[in-house]
């Protein structure tokens, strides 16, 4: 079947998504275009984004991964990114504690993480 060359493509592929139940779906996507709705039919649907990268990393269709959960396997040519200028919804990332005077710093190191790399 090969690569799918523009979005609407998808709609002939595999693909593998998370959350909800397995049926037909939209994605919102962003791109140099703007926003569009694609929509597509996962034949496999898993509740967790790393369950999602092991079905992708086993050959089990298209799906879309955090870049921080795909990077990793991008790099060493496990996983190919289709679509680099296109990206789906942004989540935001809470990170709450308890307040004290002073975080412990298992505590500080991981807020300052999350700020470092996922602060846009």
């Amino acid at each position: 079947m090969g690569h799918p060359e523009n979005l609407t493509d998808l709609a002939r592929h595999d693909i593998v998504d998370k959350g909800g139940l397995p049926g037909p779906k939209s994605w919102k996507v962003d791109g140099p275009g703007g926003a569009v709705e694609v929509d597509v039919a996962p034949r496999l649907s898993v509740n967790d984004p790393a369950a999602l990268r092991i079905a992708l990393l086993g050959g089990a269709g298209i799906g879309w991964l955090p870049s921080f959960l795909a990077a990793h396997d991008v790099d060493n040519g496990h996983l190919i990114r289709l679509f680099p200028y296109h990206h789906r919804d942004k989540a935001d990332i809470h990170a709450l504690f308890r307040a004290r005077r002073s975080l412990a710093l298992n505590i500080k190191v991981f807020v300052d993480y999350l700020v470092e790399h996922f602060l846009v």
